[in-house]
């Protein structure tokens, strides 16, 4: 690092000559001397040494030395960029993913890509039925709804009777007459 510009200028005032002061400042900043620096005023001597400079934070200096002492090796399992972005896939391209693996290509996208990344992780996919899939209720079970008569269809068939007695005979409302 530079030493501050005041101490620069009266430095270079007090020097015996321009070699007197590069060789100072070289050696305070940690340059290697070169006759390159020998330039007139203290300004451009100043310049050049600072071109020269190649300065790392200090935090820099501190990562290099961790990665040098050990290197850091990611496992497969815990990396996140190992991973297939499946949702940035179009359908078309998860559902040809899909049948190269020879997997089922059918359903929504979300159902896909879960098939995909458990193909991924090796876990076997047991397909199973979809809502849309019901199954048919069983003999045992249709003869026993046909069988019993349900509250609704008694209070009908009363609702119906109670009717019939009226024989036709119209009834007339407060608004009507």
């Amino acid at each position: 690092m530079m030493p501050l510009l005041i101490r620069r200028i009266k430095r270079f005032n007090r020097s015996d000559s321009v070699e007197d002061y590069v060789r100072w400042l070289t050696d305070y900043i940690g340059v290697e001397y070169d006759d390159g620096y020998l330039l007139r005023t203290r300004a451009s001597i100043d310049a050049a040494i600072e071109a020269a400079i190649v300065q790392k934070p200090s935090w820099v200096e501190a990562a290099e030395e961790v990665v040098e002492a050990e290197p850091m090796i990611v496992p497969d399992a815990d990396n996140p960029f190992t991973e297939q972005d499946y949702d940035s896939w179009t359908v078309r391209e998860l559902q040809e993913e899909c049948r190269t693996r020879g997997l089922t290509i059918r359903g929504s996208k979300a159902e896909v890509v879960l098939r995909l990344r458990r193909d991924d992780e090796g876990i076997e996919i047991v397909e199973q039925e979809t809502e849309d899939e019901t199954e048919a209720p069983s003999e045992e079970a249709a003869e026993v709804e046909l069988d019993a008569p349900s509250e609704e269809s008694e209070a009908v068939t009363e609702d119906v009777t109670d009717n019939d007695e009226n024989n036709g005979e119209t009834q007339h409302t407060d608004e009507e007459e």
